[in-house]
C-alpha cells in the first residue's frame, strides 16, 4: 500500500507502495527525555521486526530534534504534532512548519480533534495544510465528528472538514496527503468503533477524495484514529474496514501494548 519516504526526498509524482502505516502521536507524553528515549527504543525494535509497517513518530516539540536528528534507519520518519499557519512571526509558544522541517520532521498533524476542541476551525486547518506544503511537510489531516445521529448529519460534518482542508491542494500534491479519521465519540471509549461502520466511513471518505483527485484518491492513506482495545480489534479493523493503518494516541507510548500491535498487524 504505502511506503513512507521523506516528503522532500520523494520524487514528485512517485507512488507510495506496499505497507501499513502507523502514526504515533505521543501527545504530551512522556514526562522526561529519558522516558521518551526508552519509548523510542521500543518503537525502533518493534518496527524493525514488523515487515510491511511504516511508522511516523510525532513526539512533543521539545523531543523532535533529538530523535529525528539521531535516527539513521529508514522505517521511521517524524512529524510535528501541530504547526502554526504562518511561517514565522510574533506567535509566542507556537511552532512553524519551517522550524519543524529544519529539525527533521517530514509530516505535520493538522486538525487533530484536541486542537479543534480548543477552537481550531476548518479554515485554520486549510491554512495550516498550505503552510505544511510550503515548508515541504506532508499534512496528516484529521477529520471526525463529535456525535452521530440516525439522519446522517455526521457525513455532512466530514464532507465539510475534508473539503475545507483540501481547498488549496492540487492534484500534484495530493499524493503527499494522509487522512486520519477520528470519530471523536469513540476516542477513549470502552469499545472501538465497529469495523463495518468504519468500512462505510472509508468508502465515504474515499469517494470524496475521488471526486476531487480521481485515481490519485486510491493512493491516499486513510487511517483509523479512534479507540483500539487490543491487537485482535486492530486486526479486525484492518481486515474489515479497508483502512490503511492507524493514528495511535496514548497507545503510542505504551511499551507493552504497542509492540504487540506491530507483531499482530505485520502478520496480516
Amino acid at each position: 500500500m504505502f511506503l513512507l519516504e521523506s516528503a522532500a526526498a520523494r520524487p514528485q509524482g512517485a507512488d507510495r507502495c506496499a505497507g501499513m502505516l502507523f502514526v504515533l502521536n505521543w501527545k504530551m507524553y512522556p514526562d522526561t527525555l529519558a522516558e521518551a528515549k526508552a519509548v523510542f527504543e521500543t518503537i525502533k525494535k518493534a518496527s524493525a521486526r514488523a515487515s510491511g509497517i511504516d511508522t511516523i513518530v510525532a513526539p512533543p516539540a521539545f523531543f523532535l530534534h533529538t530523535f529525528a536528528g539521531d535516527y539513521k534507519g529508514r522505517s521511521i520518519v517524524f512529524a510535528a504534532q501541530n504547526i502554526h499557519a504562518e511561517a514565522h512571526g510574533a506567535f509566542t509558544g507556537d511552532v512553524s512548519a519551517v522550524q519543524a522541517k529544519s529539525v527533521g520532521a517530514s509530516y505535520a498533524i493538522i486538525g487533530h480533534a484536541e486542537r479543534r476542541k480548543i477552537g481550531e476551525t476548518d479554515d485554520d486547518v486549510r491554512k495550516k495544510v498550505a503552510s505544511a506544503f510550503a515548508a515541504g511537510l506532508g499534512p496528516i489531516i484529521c477529520i471526525g465528528e463529535s456525535v452521530r445521529d440516525h439522519e446522517g448529519s455526521h457525513l455532512d460534518t466530514i464532507k465539510q472538514q475534508l473539503t475545507a482542508a483540501l481547498t488549496d491542494v492540487p492534484k500534484t500534491l495530493a499524493k503527499r496527503i494522509i487522512i486520519a479519521y477520528e470519530p471523536v465519540w469513540a476516542i477513549g471509549a470502552e469499545k472501538p468503533m465497529d469495523a463495518r461502520t468504519m468500512h462505510e466511513m472509508t468508502i465515504f471518505i474515499r469517494k470524496l477524495l475521488w471526486e476531487k483527485y480521481e485515481k490519485i484518491a486510491l493512493q491516499i492513506p486513510i487511517l483509523y484514529g479512534g479507540a483500539i482495545l487490543n491487537e485482535e480489534s486492530a486486526v479486525a479493523m484492518v481486515k474489515e474496514s479497508e483502512v490503511n493503518g492507524f493514528l495511535f494516541g496514548r497507545m503510542s507510548v505504551d511499551r507493552e501494548k504497542l509492540p504487540a500491535l506491530y507483531d499482530a498487524l505485520s502478520k496480516i
